[in-house]
């Protein structure tokens, strides 16, 4: 695996100072968001200038934007409200084909849970089918987060990602805080989902005081030993080291980047 530097944790932060903040964490790649609730970092439909601009701030980093994540609800029940949720991340593949990343991270959606049905499932992979093949075309990945919904559980990802099995560019972006979060095995997670993942956000968790919380790498109540072997030697893509609390983000990357690299040195290769 290769560490890159999750952007939401750096949602704050505008390119360059994010880029820098990376880079001195002792990372060479970077994903950025790609959002309106993110004004700071992409924008889908970015002017060649600014392209330019963005690309050119990394290399005064010394840092690669290797990854994209973006927002969209697949799971929305008006048909043309999905064409458009689908246009949009359609736009986002083609500027992210235009700034040389590699891969586009996107959520399934954010349907309530007593609006889950059969058929949500299949909308969400036809939807991932169409957009996989858009991602192919532009010689991307597309990776599916594990979130909240239609996606919380190991069974439920197994759904959406049993059909898509065979497409090179389309898979899961596998978070074990996030199913740590939704009450399900991390390391579960990743031996029954391992076919299907392309891309990996790592960040801990920890229930203190009975109020769930996301936390550096190695602060939390995950287990990364057999995580890291696993992927270190199973695994050939990015990981995305992803701190979640804005007020100390540099700290906890910086933490979450040495911990994990700790691990790395010492896992014996056959």
């Amino acid at each position: 695996m290769a560490l890159c530097c999750a952007g939401w944790g750096f949602r704050e932060y505008d390119l360059r100072d994010y880029f820098n903040a990376a880079s001195d964490a002792g990372l060479t790649a970077v994903e950025c968001m790609c959002a309106p609730s993110v004004p700071l970092h992409l924008q889908a439909d970015m002017p060649t200038g600014d392209v330019r601009a963005t690309l050119a701030l990394a290399r005064q980093a010394g840092v690669d934007l290797v990854a994209i994540a973006t927002t969209c609800d697949l799971t929305l029940t008006d048909p043309v409200l999905l064409r458009e949720e689908i246009a949009t991340v359609e736009r986002v593949l083609e500027l992210a084909e235009r700034l040389g990343a590699q891969v586009l991270t996107i959520p399934a959606g954010w349907a309530p849970e007593d609006e889950i049905t059969e058929d949500t499932y299949g909308q969400v992979g036809d939807a991932l089918i169409q957009l996989g093949e858009t991602a192919g075309d532009l010689r991307l990945t597309l990776a599916l987060q594990n979130h909240a919904g239609v996606t919380s559980t190991i069974e439920r990802c197994a759904k959406i990602l049993q059909p898509l099995v065979g497409m090179d560019h389309v898979g899961l972006n596998y978070d074990p805080g996030n199913f740590a979060l939704a009450g399900q095995d991390p390391y579960d997670a990743l031996t029954a989902l391992q076919e299907s993942i392309v891309y990996a956000h790592l960040k801990d968790f920890v229930a203190a005081g009975g109020e769930p919380q996301f936390v550096a790498v190695g602060q939390g109540q995950i287990d990364w030993p057999p995580i890291c072997s696993n992927l270190e030697t199973q695994f050939r893509g990015w990981v995305a080291v992803e701190c979640d609390l804005p007020d100390k983000v540099e700290e906890g990357t910086r933490e979450s980047v040495e911990f994990l690299s700790r691990y790395i040195e010492n896992i014996p290769r056959s």
